[in-house]
């Protein structure tokens, strides 16, 4: 059986959807949350729902506990995945490229006109908070935040040069303030991102990435976000007729 990781696949596939939609807005009132757990925990089905929450609204929650609960108003979900950047020659054009392609998946469809194709992630970054949000707020979704250093675990050259500008990820997240809520899933070992360390330490002896999130999640919860996980995890295993 195989587990359904978009919110909007359920109605399709006439699939059993277990009702925990209440902790979603919990969650969403961290404001920055990093959410480290195993892999088949339904973190990629959270990421699709709250994307379909923060874009639509509650319109497509009908019979869910949340559609009664709130009412707050929509942002651009800018939804990105790690998952695949693994070559570290070629992350930042593909980083890059992600992130073109979520912004215009949000509704920006003029990026690709005034914005040209970009391979220096900071200048992107950069002329997407002022050029495309334009003060608006949007909402930062990142999905297997660590596959390209797991994907390196062996190499510290190549864990370095990936570092180096994923910390710089880290601090645009953290440091641009237009993101009205972020969250970040990967699968590591350790839920907590340490205070201090190097890139290299990441090792075959170590495979416990050292981001940093700890400069980015200023809120963090473990009880709720267990809550949270172990609850959609039932969802993840989907009884289909």
């Amino acid at each position: 059986m195989t587990g359904i990781s978009q919110y909007t696949d359920f109605a399709a596939k006439n699939a059993l959807f277990v009702d925990k939609t209440a902790l979603l807005q919990k969650l969403v009132d961290e404001k920055f949350v990093l959410l480290s757990r195993p892999r088949r925990f339904g973190k990629s089905l959270l990421v699709s729902m709250l994307t379909e929450l923060f874009t639509n609204g509650v319109k497509n929650f009908q019979g869910k506990t949340i559609y009664e609960r709130r009412h707050e108003k929509t942002y651009p979900a800018l939804n990105l995945s790690f998952a695949g950047l693994t070559n570290p020659d070629t992350f930042e054009v593909e980083l890059c490229t992600t992130l073109r392609n979520a912004c215009y998946a949000a509704g920006f469809h003029g990026i690709y006109d005034f914005i040209p194709e970009c391979k220096d992630f900071k200048t992107l970054s950069g002329r997407v908070v002022r050029q495309v949000l334009k003060g608006q707020q949007a909402v930062l979704l990142i999905d297997e935040w660590e596959d390209p250093l797991l994907a390196n675990l062996n190499d510290h050259s190549a864990n370095d040069k990936l570092w180096n500008l994923m910390r710089y990820v880290c601090f645009w997240t953290r440091d641009s303030h237009a993101f009205w809520f972020v969250l970040v899933t990967g699968s590591t070992r350790n839920p907590h991102p340490p205070l201090s360390g190097t890139p290299s330490a990441i090792s075959a002896k170590n495979p416990t990435t050292q981001l940093y999130w700890a400069t980015l999640v200023k809120s963090y919860k473990p009880t709720l976000v267990l809550t949270l996980v172990v609850a959609l995890s039932a969802i993840n295993a989907v009884l289909q007729r």
